[in-house]
Parts: C-alpha cells; structure tokens; sequence
C-alpha cells in the first residue's frame, strides 16, 4: 500500500474556477487522479487510486475477519466482485506511464 501512499503525495490536480473542490469535472480524464494495478486471483486490473483504497480498505477488513467476501473493484475494464481470502494475494503497482 505505500504505492497509494505515495501517489497520494502527489500535488491535486488543478480545478476549473468556479468548481468546488468536491465537483469533478465530466472532462476530467481518469489519468487525473493517477492509475494503479491491482493483481489478484491471477489477473491485473487497471484502476483510479480512490478506487483501489476503497478495495483494499473492504478487502483487509475481510482477511482481518477471517472471514471470505466477495468485494467490488471498479477499474477501467467496468466491475468485478473478487472473492477475498486470507490465501488469496493482492499487490498494487504504479500504473505504467502512457
């Protein structure tokens, strides 16, 4: 997770005047916020940073239970539910550039 520590050091992306901060422009391109790789259950999945805390959030209180779920991931591909296990590895990498 220190990769999504990291990117989330980054400068914001600045806004157009007379946006609020939490409005995000329809224009806006995903590559805004900054990609990451998720792979687990032997695949990869292009997805936003604010995507993959929220998987990774949901998927360590399962692994934290003991317990088996299957949790949402939104990436670039649309939704998948992954079941999530204690056995089951998850890793995050950069996203390469481009």
């Amino acid at each position: 997770m220190d990769v999504l520590a990291r990117l989330r050091g980054r400068p914001p992306v600045p806004r157009r005047p007379g946006i609020h901060s939490s409005a995000s422009p329809v224009e806006t391109p995903p590559r805004a916020e900054g990609l990451v790789v998720i792979r687990c259950v032997g695949r990869e999945f292009l997805t936003r940073i604010s995507m993959a805390t929220i998987f990774l959030r949901r998927s360590g209180e399962v692994i934290a239970s003991d317990g088996s779920e299957l949790v949402p991931l939104l990436h670039e591909g649309g939704i998948e539910l992954l079941a999530v296990t204690r056995s089951m590895p998850i890793t995050v990498v950069e996203a390469p550039e481009g």
